[in-house]
């Protein structure tokens, strides 16, 4: 599954002794790359930041593609030109066999382009979050852009977090109390068909519910077949949408 995460300056500028309709000279500064800033909407996340977590798709799952938006100024490229991630070692803590950066070719006429990398799930992530802070390596043709656009945070990790969406309405509607068991095990029943966990709230309430029934429907087919699911503190695990 793929998970999923520019502007343009033209001018004419002091030195050019004309500018007019039949002739409009090239903006002549270095190109600069730098991200864009998505909305995104998770439990932990600010303007640069983009959380990334394993504990919201099926347990097999032990790879995602983390897509990353990039932009461009300067002058519009004529032909492909390469550019390249790189991690800040000292506002970095994921370790280099959990990530995977590429080399990636800046199309030409474009002032954005779309980017992917990819995250390893690990034992240690099971327990803690980590953080990949990368930004751009400066080359010959490409320069760094403004300051607090040069660098995107990403967030990974396994453990079992809370999501914003499974708040008291959705408690007392749907799924009841929270707990990590139960949401890994809603993930597991019903990520065929919900594909973005994360941003559940987002769907049609239909399908909402549709997906809440699911679950309630494989807990009464285990407990028909004495496999009764429990709570981690021994009370069965129950849910509260109706139908």
């Amino acid at each position: 599954m793929k998970n999923i995460i520019l502007f343009l300056i033209a001018f004419c500028g002091i030195g050019f002794t004309s500018c007019d309709e039949r002739e409009i000279p090239l903006f002549e500064d270095a190109n600069e790359l730098y991200f864009d800033l998505p909305f995104v909407n998770t439990p932990r996340d600010e303007a640069d930041t983009v959380m990334v977590s394993f504990f919201f798709y099926k347990e097999s799952v032990t790879e995602l593609d983390v897509p990353l938006y990039v932009c461009l100024s300067g002058d519009l490229l004529q032909s492909p030109a390469a550019y390249s991630l790189e991690a800040i070692a000292s506002e970095t803590s994921l370790p280099q066999e959990n990530y995977a950066l590429g080399k990636y070719m800046y199309p030409v006429r474009q002032t954005m382009d779309t980017i992917i990398f990819q995250v390893y799930k690990s034992k240690r992530l099971e327990s803690k979050v980590d953080t990949l802070t990368l930004t751009f390596e400066v080359s010959d043709y490409f320069k760094l852009g403004q300051k607090e656009y040069a660098k995107r945070v990403i967030l990974v990790t396994a453990e079992a977090l809370c999501p914003g969406w499974w708040n008291r309405d959705f408690s007392f509607a749907m799924l009841g109390e929270y707990s990590p068991k139960k949401m890994r095990l809603f993930v597991n029943t019903v990520s065929d068909e919900v594909e973005d966990i994360l941003h559940f709230d987002e769907l049609d309430p239909a399908l909402q519910r549709k997906a809440c029934l699911k679950f309630k429907y494989w807990l009464e087919e285990e407990k028909k077949a004495g496999r009764t699911v429990y709570e981690d503190d021994g009370r069965e695990m129950t849910v509260n949408v109706i139908g």
